[in-house]
C-alpha cells in the first residue's frame, strides 16, 4: 500500500504539518497563559510546557503517518518527526520574537534578571574569579532580541529537534520482517 496523502510535505493533511502547527500554536498559547499569570513563568514553565507538547505531537505525527502506510522505515519516521519540530519551533520562535519586541519589551529585563540569579546560584561551584567573570558576562551581555538572534536561536534549536527526532524514529520504526 502506498501513501494515501498528497505528494507535498507542506500539505496540511500531512501529519507532520498538522501536528507541527498544533504544537506551535499550542506552545504559544501556553506561553501566553504563563505570561498572563507571571512574566517569570514565560522563562520557566512556558518553555518546558511548549517543549513537552512538541515532543508529544512529534510522536503523534509519526503514529498517524504509520497508520497511512504499510511499513515505516527510519528515514520516513525521521522526516515526519523532524518536520513536526521544524514547524512547531518556527511558530514558537515567531511568537517569542513578537512577544519580547512588541507585546512586552520589558520581558528582556526579566530574562536578564533570571539569568543573573541562575548564575549566582552556581557561585559555590566556581572559584571566585570564575564566578565574577561569569556574572560580568551575563550582566554585560546584549539582551536585545533581534531578528538575527531569533534566527540563530531557531537554527540551534533545530539541532536539539533533530536529536529528538532521531530518537523517536529509532523507537517507532518498523522492524524489517525476516524473510525465510
Amino acid at each position: 500500500m502506498e501513501e494515501s496523502t498528497s505528494n507535498s510535505i507542506f500539505d496540511l493533511e500531512n501529519p507532520a504539518m498538522k501536528n507541527g502547527i498544533l504544537a506551535g500554536i499550542g506552545g504559544a498559547v501556553l506561553m501566553m497563559l504563563c505570561y498572563l499569570v507571571s512574566d517569570k513563568l514565560v522563562f520557566t514553565l512556558g518553555g518546558w510546557a511548549g517543549g513537552i507538547l512538541t515532543i508529544v505531537l512529534m510522536v503523534v505525527a509519526v503514529k498517524q503517518y504509520k497508520k497511512m502506510i504499510d511499513f515505516l522505515d527510519f528515514g520516513e519516521g525521521l522526516k515526519m518527526s523532524f518536520l513536526t519540530y521544524v514547524v512547531s519551533s518556527l511558530i514558537g520562535s515567531i511568537f517569542y520574537y513578537v512577544l519580547v519586541n512588541y507585546i512586552d519589551p520589558g520581558l528582556i529585563e526579566v530574562q536578564r534578571e533570571i539569568s543573573i540569579k541562575t548564575t549566582e546560584s552556581f557561585e559555590r561551584f566556581m572559584s571566585e574569579e570564575d564566578f565574577e567573570q561569569a556574572l560580568e558576562n551575563v550582566e554585560n551581555q546584549n539582551w536585545n532580541w533581534t531578528l538575527g538572534k531569533a534566527l540563530l536561536n531557531y537554527a540551534f534549536s533545530l539541532i536539539f529537534g533533530f536529536i529528538v527526532a532521531l530518537i523517536i524514529s529509532a523507537v517507532m520504526k518498523d522492524r524489517k520482517p525476516v524473510q525465510v
